[in-house]
């Protein structure tokens, strides 16, 4: 996410969810996809443990 605001030149301001792709996620990502094209990368809960 921040490399995304970091090459938009068109948002000076604006608040964004940083979070993962997980289904049961608690926030809305749709205004990060919409304004940044985010698209967040891993589903946390595939994961059985924590990664090493």
């Amino acid at each position: 996410l921040l490399e995304c605001c970091l090459e938009d030149d068109s948002v000076t301001y604006d608040t964004f969810y940083a979070v993962s792709g997980n289904k049961a996620r608690w926030f809305d990502t749709d205004h990060a996809k919409a304004v940044l094209d985010y698209k967040p990368a891993d589903d946390g809960s595939e994961w059985d443990s924590p990664p090493e």
